[in-house]
């Protein structure tokens, strides 16, 4: 039985090698390979680049994400981060497998790196919702 058990999904993984197809530069000097979209495969190796370390900075450029999910009350407030000048539109689902997907909201972008907190009143007897951000079409 699995009770008391916590399940993990692997949602990416990475296997990089040294040499092509990774980015050659970092191999042997003070650069390190960086991500450049966290919304495409990591084990893909064109999605990544050669340049300086920046350890404990965000290096990804033109992403979207959620950084914090959290119930208040009845509400449930939404924490996405946004690369300068993107907008994204946020869509929620009630069941992952039904394909429907509902948009929610259209988040404006800024001229630089930006935190959006989106509160929604979720009073409405669902236990589970799924979220999701997508690119706005044209960017």
């Amino acid at each position: 039985q699995n009770i008391g058990k916590v399940p993990y999904v692997t949602v990416d993984a990475v296997y990089y090698g040294v040499g092509t197809p990774w980015p050659e530069p970092a191999v042997g000097s003070s650069e390190s390979i960086q991500r450049t979209d966290l919304g495409q495969f990591g084990n893909e190796p064109a999605n990544w680049l050669s340049a300086a370390p920046t350890p404990s900075m965000r290096n990804n450029k033109g992403n979207m994400y959620f950084t914090e999910i959290m119930m208040v009350g009845d509400a449930v407030v939404l924490t996405i981060e946004l690369s300068e000048g993107k907008d994204c539109i946020l869509q929620y689902s009630d069941e992952i497998d039904s394909g429907e997907w509902i948009s929610l909201k259209i988040i404006q972008g800024a001229d630089t790196p930006s935190e959006f907190k989106v509160t929604y009143d979720s009073n409405q007897g669902i236990n589970n919702r799924f979220y999701r951000l997508l690119q706005k079409p044209g960017e």
